[in-house]
């Protein structure tokens, strides 16, 4: 008997240490400070010592509308960067970027975008950069705020124009929740995109903590945080979105498993989707380990899906 209390005993303090633990880990995810909010210098710094492409030059010198923009609450840092060529607009990029990040990311990631005619909207997600909000939800609100983004290039630029949403990781998650929400959509791309949050979570190497019960802990403790990692499901949304989808994903990944893009990609169903694996791609450096293969693949699958759209108008 008393072997079985003190076995019962050690379990109970060990589910407590895992509650405790996964209390912790959840406040500082949902509740973004410090190292987990890049500065603009910190985003850009790490993208141009890690390739030798100049990613911000084109940023520096282009003409940028700043904007703010209210969504449930939150008051959003936006930028829009009108086509290179300065012709009239009916092309238009909405750039999310992923965890602990910031526009100066999605700079890097529109480039291509911005140089084949596309006018480019990136901002600030909800708790990071120079947004409001102090809670993150890893996609789910933020879901809503591409929403109103994508309202607002149709209200500035036409209902007409063609409109695709992009983002990695976190930013990924944004559009494909995104996606199903928004009538007459060009294209998505998601690049590091988990299949689902909540399965995923714990799978990353920064953490040593078990897949069970942490998951379990982290599904109630984020409805009480205001991030319900139950609802962020991208993969069971993908029947839902009417426009083509590109998957993109680092083989290399351990936070996010290349079998993520793997397992969307497989829902295709003959739907014009693509799916590029970049060999030896840690999470969302696919753009920094072959930077001209990236640009090119997601120009082309962006004129392909362009065609497809025009032929539904």
């Amino acid at each position: 008997m008393t072997i079985l209390l003190a076995i019962l005993g050690i379990l109970v303090l060990a589910a407590l240490a895992m509650l405790a633990a996964s209390i912790n880990l959840m406040h500082q995810t949902t509740r973004p400070k410090g190292k987990r909010r890049t500065t603009y210098e910190q985003a850009r710094s790490w993208v141009s010592a890690n390739t030798e492409e100049d990613m911000f030059s084109w940023h520096d010198s282009a003409k940028k509308e700043p904007f703010k923009l209210m969504s449930q609450g939150v008051e959003l840092n936006c930028e829009y960067i009108p086509p290179a060529n300065g012709s009239e607009v009916k092309k238009c990029l909405i750039r999310a970027h992923g965890y602990t990040q910031n526009m100066m990311l999605s700079v890097a990631y529109a480039r291509a975008f911005h140089n084949a005619g596309y006018g480019v909207i990136i901002y600030d997600q909800r708790a990071f950069g120079n947004s409001g909000g102090k809670v993150c939800s890893l996609g789910w609100k933020e879901r809503l705020d591409m929403v109103e983004l994508v309202k607002w290039a149709r209200s500035k630029l036409g209902e007409d124009t063609f409109i695709g949403l992009h983002g990695e990781s976190m930013g990924a998650i944004t559009a494909l929740e995104a996606a199903p929400l928004i009538k007459n959509l060009g294209f998505v791309i998601a690049d590091s995109a988990p299949d689902n949050a909540l399965n995923r979570f714990g799978e990353t190497d920064q953490h040593s903590m078990p897949k069970e019960p942490t998951r379990t802990f982290a599904k109630l403790l984020g409805r009480l945080m205001g991030a319900d990692l139950s609802q962020i499901d991208p993969i069971s949304r993908l029947d839902s979105i009417d426009a083509p989808i590109m998957f993109i994903h680092g083989d290399a990944d351990k936070a996010v498993p290349v079998e993520c893009s793997r397992l969307m990609f497989a829902k295709a169903n003959g739907r014009p989707w693509r799916l590029s694996i970049f060999e030896g791609a840690q999470h969302v450096w696919n753009i920094l380990v072959d930077t001209k293969r990236h640009e090119r693949e997601v120009i082309e699958f962006a004129n392909e899906a362009q065609k497809i759209w025009a032929e539904k108008q």
